[in-house]
């Protein structure tokens, strides 16, 4: 069996995980550490007035509590996050002010005012993490309480509170995409139009390890070093170099295994740089680790956005414009504006729009950040986009299936741009979907339908394409170094929190330079060893990865022919390379891989240029994006006197362009769908209208899936190759999540549709699913 491209490997990285061989933050300890805990504000809107460290400091076995001045004393920087990206290859939004968007810093620990239940106000470090915990809850903190704002159409209105008064307004960004007047022409003659006023609920990434930290400090070199699982190293490294106001040499960050990131990870948080000035403070390494309730309260979270969306079609069901506001709740602190960005500029979807207008908005809030949360953006896209399909069918009679494929995008090579100005590459749209609705049995559906009636349950079923863009950190850099002794090293800068790139980045060398997917050794997680590159988001590690690792693996066996030819007596030329061998053409003389790395460092009269080791390296900076799409199908069950939905079918395909680790990618989907569902039916981090209190704070009241509440999956993987990148790859980290939200919702309210229903808001809970049900059969007006 073929080990390279396209083999469905297992992980070879499993059998160490498995059995507890893995490495993650919290299993790092170093000698001599002191532990830290953090006292997090209980008011979402307050003045601090005054902090008293009194009774915390005479606390057993503390060392030290700190304050924001201490940080100031000490000279240490706010957390400044990067403005809003501007393509290629996404879309530029504009202010409509003109000017740029004012993003205020984060403070590592609050100053004057608390803007959200949780923010960091102090940092008690003490000899054992239970006498640090005990000491935090001695630090009295003098709050006088303000107006507080949670929902974020509510902070978009004048007269809201406000969350920085200095700005005037919640409003951050506010932008148009598109062409408003010809969105409103194709309205103007349109037959019919179809509105969904929606908010997508903010939920959190959850990830299986909750974060964690260990700060030290080498008073000989002066370094700062943080061992931290993250999104990626190098963006951890150049932040806290700001934040200390130091060269990027003179820090140094290491990162383990990491236990689910889902874009949480990506940003820098307070916590790191807290625990690395605390150590060069106090001369001992200081460890912090989250608890599931601080994660709650403090991580960046995900989504929460509202849309008023509006779809016109003529009398055929040609789709002729769509058109809304979509308003991003970004927080206390605008970590990114991606979500809606991306949201935007593929609010067309797979469907050829010729007019589309968004105005789009981002709104501070007493909440937590929102960072780029698995797929930022475009699953709210989709679920807008879907639902108002399913909407326009359900209103105006159109056959659900019939009025997608009329819509579709036709064009199957590059040359196709969007209503809002982006450039897709290319794609079978139509034979995907056409091959979902096959893999989930769309033509069987009304038989289980009637066998679910007869047992007093109502059956639904629904189907939602999606496409999104990847894109994310441009950057890339491999180093790859042939060891004579029978091994590849392949240092990388990305980072896997999960996504299996031991076994999927060996199974590229593997194919380029014939070595065993077991004898490659990847080395990431380092800055003192990786100089460049980003992590796990959007989709782009195996995209970018395909492009260094494929330029340095060229590289290698450019200068091994070189090698091999002088070894063999042989012209350059005559010199070929294939499954680990370099041969003379027409001959049986050859020579290894492996021998020839050994030869260059002690075959006699080898030029000097070609002594040394066999290596290569490669950087490159890669801004064109790829377009993965796909189609999933579910079908559910509704028990009518509980609200209770079983999920009893689920079907994708996902199309990744070239697939390295089919076995992987089927995971991929598997995962996505279901942090997709989860989403749909269940989670949801719910905070009071009015005060902005959390009230989701634990696996009590926020509802994760379960393995036993999901079917199993029916996935296929199509292989259109993007024309964007060497290997052809789309990515597909990604794909399961971004319709999971759309075609569950659609299935739900398809089961009740007879009823009359024709929304459901997310979380689909029992709740709220009953309480629909009572609600149609009591008619309106009750």
């Amino acid at each position: 069996m073929t080990t390279g491209i396209g083999a469905p490997l297992p992980r070879k990285e499993d059998s160490r995980l498995l059995i507890g061989g893995g490495a993650f933050s919290d299993d790092v300890n170093l000698a001599g550490q002191l532990y830290a805990a953090m006292v997090r504000s209980i008011h979402a809107h307050a003045e601090v007035l005054a902090i008293s460290t009194v009774d915390a400091r005479a606390m057993p076995g503390v060392v030290a509590v700190l304050t924001a001045g201490d940080l100031a004393a000490d000279g240490i920087g706010p957390i400044r996050h990067p403005p809003p990206r501007i393509g290629p290859p996404d879309i530029h939004l504009s202010h409509r002010s003109g000017q740029d968007p004012v993003i205020p810093a984060q403070t590592l620990l609050a100053t004057d005012r608390v803007r959200f239940v949780g923010e960091a106000i102090a940092m008690v470090v003490a000899e054992t993490a239970a006498q640090a915990q005990a000491a935090a809850e001695k630090v009295a903190v003098d709050y006088a309480p303000l107006d507080a704002v949670a929902r974020g159409l509510d902070a978009a209105q004048d007269g809201a509170p406000l969350v920085w008064e200095g700005h005037g307004t919640n409003v951050v960004l506010d932008a148009d995409a598109g062409d408003e007047a010809a969105a409103a022409a194709a309205f103007d003659r349109a037959d019919h139009v179809v509105r969904l006023a929606t908010e997508i609920q903010r939920v959190t990434g959850v990830p299986m390890e909750p974060r964690a930290a260990v700060g030290d400090f080498d008073s000989r070199t002066g370094r700062l070093i943080l061992y931290a699982g993250s999104g990626g190293v190098v963006r951890q490294k150049r932040e806290l170099a700001k934040i200390f106001h130091v060269d990027e040499e003179t820090v140094r960050v290491v990162a383990g295994d990491v236990g689910g990131n889902y874009g949480t990870r990506n940003a820098i948080y307070p916590e790191f740089p807290l625990v690395v000035w605390a150590a060069k403070r106090l001369g001992r390494p200081v460890k912090w680790t989250a608890d599931r309730s601080e994660a709650f309260q403090s991580d960046y979270q995900g989504r929460d956005l509202a849309s008023d969306a509006e779809l016109a079609l003529d009398r055929d069901g040609k789709f002729l414009g769509i058109r809304g506001t979509n308003t991003l709740n970004v927080g206390a602190f605008p970590i990114t504006f991606v979500p809606l960005i991306k949201g935007v500029e593929l609010m067309t979807g797979v469907y050829d729009i010729p007019a589309a207008y968004f105005r789009a908005r981002a709104v501070f809030s007493n909440l937590p950040p929102v960072n780029n949360y698995r797929s930022s953006g475009r699953p709210e896209a989709m679920f807008i986009l879907e639902r108002l399909i399913d909407r326009a069918a359900a209103q105006f009679g159109f056959d659900r299936v019939a009025l997608r494929r009329r819509n579709l995008i036709t064009r199957q090579g590059e040359g196709f741009t969007n209503a809002l100005g982006l450039a897709y590459d290319c794609g079978a749209f139509g034979p995907v979907m056409d091959k979902a609705l096959a893999l989930g049995d769309w033509d069987g559906f009304q038989g289980r339908k009637a066998e679910s009636l007869k047992r007093g349950l109502y059956r639904g079923i629904g189907v939602a394409n999606y496409i999104e863009l990847t894109g994310g950190y441009p950057r890339e850099r491999t180093e790859i170094t042939v060891r004579p002794d029978g091994r590849v090293d392949m240092v990388i800068g990305t980072l896997s929190s999960g996504q299996g790139h031991e076994t999927s980045f060996a199974q590229l060398i593997t194919e380029w330079l014939g070595v065993p997917v077991g004898d490659v050794n990847l080395i990431t997680g380092d800055t003192d060893i990786v100089k460049e590159g980003g992590g796990s988001h959007s989709a782009r590690s195996m995209r970018l990865a395909g492009i260094v690792i494929g330029i340095a693996t060229e590289a290698i066996v450019a200068r091994g022919k070189r090698i091999a030819a002088h070894l063999l007596e042989a012209a350059h030329g005559e010199v070929d390379f294939a499954d680990g061998q370099f041969t003379v053409k027409g001959t049986n003389r050859g020579l290894g891989l492996f021998e020839v790395a050994a030869a260059a460092f002690e075959a006699p009269g080898l030029p000097d240029d070609l002594k040394g080791p066999l290596e290569a390296v490669s950087e490159e900076t890669v801004r064109i994006g790829a377009f993965p799409y796909g189609c999933h199908v579910c079908e559910v069950e509704v028990d009518p006197a509980t609200g209770f939905v079983a999920l009893e079918r689920y079907a994708a395909v996902d199309d990744v362009g070239r697939a390295i680790n089919p076995l992987i990618l089927h995971g991929q989907s598997h995962g996505g769908a279901a942090q997709g569902i989860g989403q749909a039916m269940g989670e949801h981090c719910v905070y009071a209208r009015d005060t902005a209190q959390l009230l989701s704070g634990s696996f009590m009241d926020y509802t994760m899936p379960r393995a036993a509440s999901l079917p199993s999956f029916a996935v296929e993987i199509s292989e259109v190759p993007s024309p964007r990148n060497p290997l052809g790859i789309r990515g597909g980290g990604e794909g399961g999540t971004t319709p999971a939200l759309a075609v569950v919702v659609n299935a739900i309210v398809d089961a009740l549709s007879h009823l009359g229903v024709t929304h459901m808001e997310m979380p689909a809970t029992p709740q709220r699913v009953w309480r629909a049900i009572r609600d149609a059969e009591a008619g309106p007006g009750t």
